[in-house]
């Protein structure tokens, strides 16, 4: 199929940042094999209701021709479908569990495949102030402060940074264990 069949959708309300979409373009180069897997969706008029980034990578990557597999039509959704279609393409209904992430994944690794992968610094965690919670004054407030030496500190902020959620759910899973 042409690349130049295919048109952009005029009313894609995603953008996508010039460091994201240089991951998307290195993604593509390292595993082309992905949009058979996951192909742009178009409509009856070869509008893009699904992949308008991945079509934007691939014209800047040069391609004019591209596989079949690589583009699905679909022909018998209303307007109103696309619209929705359009929004739940992208909708990400899921939460990573990063402690698994950080068994099984260079974090490196991910962050250039495109995932958000939160940034830590050590030094900006206070574990003193990581235990305060604000309270209204009706409440009693419980803070638990910990002391570490440096070495000890950054294992402890190592293992904090496997969980995510709020700072009890984190010491709960951790005591749970």
């Amino acid at each position: 199929m042409k690349l130049t069949d295919i048109k952009p959708n005029p009313r894609n309300p995603r953008t996508i940042s010039t460091d994201k979409l240089e991951k998307l373009k290195n993604s593509i180069k390292d595993m082309p094999k992905g949009l058979s897997i996951k192909p742009i969706i178009v409509d009856e008029d070869n509008v893009i209701i699904g992949g308008n980034q991945r079509y934007l990578a691939l014209l800047e990557l040069g391609y004019e021709d591209i596989p079949d597999n690589w583009v699905k039509k679909i022909v018998d959704l209303t307007d109103e479908e696309k619209k929705k279609f359009l929004i739940v393409d992208n909708v990400s209904f899921g939460e990573w569990d990063w402690g698994l992430i950080n068994e099984d994944f260079d974090l490196d690794t991910l962050d250039s495949w495109g995932l958000d992968v939160p940034k830590y610094e050590t030094s900006d965690i206070d574990l003193e102030s990581f235990f305060t919670d604000d309270f209204t004054e009706k409440e009693k407030r419980y803070i638990i402060s910990l002391e570490y030496r440096k070495d000890d500190y950054d294992k402890v902020i190592k293992n904090f940074k496997k969980f995510s959620g709020s700072r009890a759910g984190i010491v709960y899973r951790l005591l749970e264990s």
